[in-house]
């Protein structure tokens, strides 16, 4: 699902006991400012209020200080209080988790996104059963104009135009990327991306797992569809297919 770009703050919120004794404390405006970038980054993530780069991957303290801009020392008197007035929880491998997130959510507005992805994936599988121009190379061979692959339930007929050499520009984008996102970030959730295809208005089909299409979906639409841009000149979109719509 795409991430969510808004969540709620409510005009009590200051009202609240935890922030009245934030606010008593030396460096209450930054540490308000770190709990709401929290709170931002939760609804970013949205995964019902854990905060993490991956999974599988939490934020040490120093990646942490990075993302929300302020010193070392404040970030991680922030965490301490945060965790002592139980507005943070630490998970088994150290990620961040705010139990109270959910009042913090849009709910209406998470089922209109719901809502617009069904849509795009609908869209994107007739364009998959419908559009006999799209190019696709399903790992060394490379299938020629007048081959013809068949899916579980509909024959495609994909055509590999010449002037489309999406692997390369695929490859191309990677090595941008790789410059904008730190290691563990490409390693996780970029390396293992294949390009399977371009259809003539320019969509370029992805192959990932799931939860890498989730991942990207969320955080890097944009950053990947600029990257195209870059590469290639021209408006680019992307789309994400999973290893066995392949």
């Amino acid at each position: 699902m795409p991430d969510i770009k808004w969540i709620k703050i409510t005009t009590e919120m200051f009202d609240d006991e935890k922030i009245r004794i934030i606010e008593a404390m030396p460096e209450a405006d930054a540490i308000i400012v770190i709990w709401i970038r929290l709170i931002c980054m939760a609804g970013k993530i949205n995964a019902g209020g854990h905060l993490f780069i991956a999974p599988d991957l939490p934020y040490a303290i120093e990646e942490l200080q990075a993302v929300v801009n302020r010193p070392l020392n404040t970030v991680k008197l922030a965490l301490a209080t945060f965790e002592r007035l139980k507005m943070i929880e630490r998970g088994e491998n150290g990620d961040i988790f705010l139990p109270a997130f959910a009042k913090h959510q849009n709910i209406e507005g998470m089922e209109r996104v719901r809502e617009l992805d069904a849509a795009r994936q609908r869209k994107r599988r007739m364009v998959l059963k419908q559009n006999p121009n799209l190019a696709l190379n399903s790992g060394s061979n490379v299938m020629s104009r007048d081959s013809h692959a068949i899916d579980s339930d509909v024959d495609l007929e994909y055509k590999r135009d010449k002037d489309k050499d999406y692997i390369i520009i695929w490859d191309n984008v990677k090595s941008l990327i790789k410059q904008k996102v730190n290691a563990a970030n490409f390693t996780t959730w970029f390396e293992k991306t294949t390009a399977r295809g371009v259809t003539e208005d320019g969509c370029f089909y992805i192959e990932c797992s799931g939860e890498v299409a989730d991942y990207l979906e969320k955080n890097h639409r944009q950053l990947i569809e600029r990257m195209l841009v870059e590469v290639t000149g021209k408006e680019r979109t992307v789309e994400f297919m999973l290893p066995e719509e392949v």
